[in-house]
């Protein structure tokens, strides 16, 4: 039977339930856990190209919109960036610091292509690959040191 506490929640308790299933609590303001469970479950490969480049086509005409014009001048963006994402996945720089890293850093190349610098060198991880090339980057930009 239903029932009403101090603080007029609604509690329903069910007679020989499993005891993780007795008792429901009803309306009301929950926290929010830190990192919820439902945001940890990866989306299936199929959807995630899609969803990415769809993200990043938003990161783009948020942030970049002058470039992405410029791009569009040459090529459809869309299949850009869906050249981007394979790229990347090629590479094994699944993360998202790194394609966006990718994704930015491509647009000021000519023609929007990268240089045959960017290219792994033999025996080099994805992740040795990626802190090589963000050195470059940020040497090129007068922000390190090679």
């Amino acid at each position: 039977m239903p029932t009403f506490d101090r603080q007029s929640r609604f509690t329903l308790t069910i007679p020989n339930a499993e005891p993780e299933f007795r008792v429901f609590d009803g309306p009301g303001e929950y926290p929010l856990p830190d990192e919820p469970e439902w945001l940890q479950v990866p989306a299936p490969r199929r959807h995630r190209e899609p969803i990415l480049v769809s993200n990043a086509h938003r990161y783009l005409l948020d942030n970049h919109y002058d470039v992405l014009l410029r791009l569009a001048r040459h090529r459809r963006p869309v299949a850009w960036l869906h050249a981007q994402w394979a790229q990347a996945e090629q590479w094994g720089w699944l993360e998202q610091e790194q394609l966006q890293f990718l994704v930015v850093h491509s647009l000021q190349f000519p023609h929007f292509a990268l240089p045959a610098a960017w290219d792994p060198q033999p025996n080099e991880t994805p992740h040795m690959h990626f802190e090589r090339v963000s050195q470059m980057a940020a040497f090129w930009q007068g922000e390190g040191v090679l």
